[in-house]
């Protein structure tokens, strides 16, 4: 867009505010109140990718390219981000909390530490992201792409999930406590030491979470796990994050429960009675 959309005056405001921030050692755009996409673009086409720290709370951002920027430790609060392209973009440490970010395109972002609280990312594309540590209570993420992800020791408490895609997504030492689970895709995740206490999973993964958290050694319920034989196609894959809540299940030293198990393990899981080997 062409700088004659924003006005000779608020050039001057904005480039007034840039040197005094240069002038004290600080990022350009550190704490500058920055309002649309259209002066997100003119300031891009003076500083490249350097928006650090910059003022964006409450912003009109929809369908903005910020793909690549540097928006580390940036305030985003409440910003309109619906549609933007924020692909590969450095937003460590970065508030997006109560942030409209629903189809926001945030493959390979960078979101360590990034607080996302109540923030509604219903279908963005946050594959291969890297959210360690990030704050995701009680947010959105209805239908999102999440393969991939990197979401260690991240904060999901109470988040909403739904039909999200998890697929091969690192969430060790995560917390998915009183999360919305129902119809999410959890292949391969890793979810060694997360927990999930209060989460809402699908019926067929809750009873065998159950199952296995009563469960101290039970090699007939390993062999099936390895084996991938769960009963319903659509679970045949989930071995490894059932295998993983089992292993969680033995660290925190649960006491077996062999009755129970061997009478979940058979309604589950498919091989004869008689070849048990509980």
């Amino acid at each position: 867009m062409s700088n004659a959309v924003i006005t000779q005056e608020r050039q001057a405001e904005l480039r007034a505010a840039f040197a005094a921030n240069v002038a004290a050692g600080r990022a350009p755009c550190a704490d500058v109140a920055i309002r649309t996409a259209v002066e997100i673009d003119w300031i891009r086409s003076l500083y490249g990718d350097e928006l650090r720290g910059a003022n964006l709370r409450r912003a009109n951002l929809c369908g903005a390219n910020l793909s690549r920027a540097d928006l580390s430790r940036a305030d985003l609060f409440a910003a309109d981000l619906i549609g933007a392209n924020l692909r590969g973009a450095n937003l460590s440490r970065a508030n997006l909390s109560h942030a409209d970010s629903r189809r926001a395109n945030l493959h390979h972002a960078d979101l360590r530490r990034a607080d996302l609280r109540l923030a509604d990312l219903s279908d963005a594309d946050l594959s291969r992201a890297d959210l360690s540590d990030a704050d995701l209570r009680h947010t959105v993420l209805r239908r999102a792409d999440l393969s991939g992800a990197y979401l260690r020791a991240a904060d999901l408490s109470g988040a909403n999930l739904h039909h999200a895609d998890l697929g091969y997504a690192n969430l060790s030492e995560a917390d998915l406590s009183d999360a919305f689970l129902r119809r999410a895709n959890l292949r391969r995740a890793d979810l060694s030491g997360a927990q999930m206490r209060g989460a809402q999973l699908d019926a067929i993964h809750a009873s065998i979470v159950a199952a296995i958290e009563a469960a101290h050694d039970l090699p007939a319920l390993i062999a099936a796990l390895e084996r991938g034989d769960m009963d319903g196609d659509a679970y045949r894959n989930d071995a490894h994050i059932v295998a993983q809540c089992w292993i969680n299940a033995i660290e925190r030293g649960m006491t077996p429960e062999n009755s129970q198990i061997v009478q979940i393990t058979h309604e589950w899981f498919r091989y004869p009675r008689e070849e048990s080997s509980v």
